[in-house]
């Protein structure tokens, strides 16, 4: 017997993977000042709201833009990795990788980790006055933490990084929930 729960948010991840991919590709298009047919990312309708597990949560919550794109960001390479492997694309004339774009590559896992230095890209660009207002989504009265859906862990703990290349980590609980429908 298929379970209905897990169907219905399989259906409604696919649809916030395909308006995070515009949403990405406007900012890619938008950053290195490519035609573009939007010149703002928030302009990029998200996915209508349904009766999945994924959907309700964001409903509860009152989520906004960005908070739908912190989620999708961190749930992307436990789901569809490959669609972050365009940033992994290398600067030309200094033969490395976008520092703008954040990211790291995980020991096991080839693809792209998104950190909060990618969110930030993705949601703000180099607007240091608005990646300072964002900062908000990492504090500890906020959902992400209060409900434990998503907070930032160092990637290495040994290491001293910079604050923004911590890892965008979605909690196993909030992942369980809505790849399978039932917490752990």
């Amino acid at each position: 017997m298929e379970n209905i729960s897990v169907i219905k948010n399989a259906n409604f991840i696919d649809n916030e993977l395909n308006w995070f991919e515009k949403v990405l590709n406007t900012r890619r298009s938008i950053h290195f000042k490519n035609d573009t047919r939007s010149s703002d990312i928030n302009q990029i309708t998200s996915s209508v709201l349904d009766d999945s597990d994924y959907a309700k949560i964001i409903n509860r919550h009152e989520m906004k833009f960005e908070e739908r794109i912190a989620i999708v960001l961190a749930l992307i390479p436990h789901v569809k990795p490959s669609l972050l492997d365009t940033l992994f694309m290398r600067h030309e004339s200094l033969n490395r990788r976008y520092t703008e774009f954040g990211g790291i590559e995980g020991e096991f896992h080839a693809g792209f980790i998104p950190t909060s230095e990618t969110l930030m890209f993705i949601l703000a660009d180099d607007d240091l006055s608005k990646r300072f207002q964002l900062m908000y989504l990492f504090d500890r009265n906020h959902v992400f933490h209060k409900m434990n859906i998503l907070c930032l862990q160092r990637f290495e703990v040994d290491k001293i990084e910079a604050e923004m290349s911590k890892v965008l980590k979605i909690s196993d609980e909030f992942l369980s929930l809505i790849i399978y429908g039932k917490t752990k």
